[in-house]
């Protein structure tokens, strides 16, 4: 149906393609399409960008000065998000894609809970490194990828290329967002704070 009144790729048909992904005369389907797109915003809510690129201001607030190790930290959060995300394509189809998005969303709580602690306590710098690689970790066992499997299966084939689209534009929108204000969240919640945010 969409298909047919998307005409070639007409604006007139993006349209109305963009309204049968928002608003799908199917309750199921408007169910799944609205799920795909709070999946694409939750993703980034995570703070999996400010996690990437805050990495060295983290690690000196935990309490690491020289540059060296600043750069490694910065490598090592790089290496366990890769390696981690391996395994995840390995197992994903056996484990199921929501056991790992619950699996990956406990991990990221614990370890942001563990990140917070860390700067409460002082800065206690193996419960900071700790917590930044089981964030990494958790985050590409299961959100990371999970996300972009679920989004494109979640909307009806004819409207799939735009609800893909759209999601992929909530998901950057909210990942600039949350890296905008990051700095300003640190400085006026605390590292700790922030992390409990």
């Amino acid at each position: 149906e969409a298909a047919k009144h998307a005409g070639a790729g007409s604006g007139a048909g993006l349209l109305t393609t963009a309204r049968l992904v928002l608003c799908a005369p199917a309750p199921r389907t408007r169910q799944l399409a609205h799920a795909a797109l709070m999946t694409a915003f939750l993703q980034q809510a995570s703070g999996v960008e400010a996690a990437t690129y805050y990495t060295p201001e983290v690690m000196e607030a935990a309490g690491v000065e020289d540059e060296a190790s600043l750069q490694l930290a910065t490598i090592a959060m790089g290496a366990v998000k890769v390696s981690v995300i391996g395994v995840a394509a390995a197992v994903v189809d056996r484990c199921g894609r929501k056991p790992l998005l619950v699996a990956s969303n406990a991990g990221i709580a614990a370890a942001q809970l563990l990140l917070s602690a860390s700067f409460a306590s002082g800065g206690m710098l193996w419960a900071a490194l700790a917590g930044q690689c089981l964030f990494m970790a958790t985050f590409s066992a299961g959100v990371g990828p999970c996300t972009w499997l679920l989004i494109p299966e979640s909307f009806p084939l004819a409207a799939r290329g735009v609800g893909v689209g759209i999601a992929t534009f909530i998901n950057r929108m909210a990942a600039g967002g949350i890296a905008l204000v990051f700095s300003s969240l640190i400085r006026t919640l605390t590292p700790a704070g922030t992390f409990l945010f």
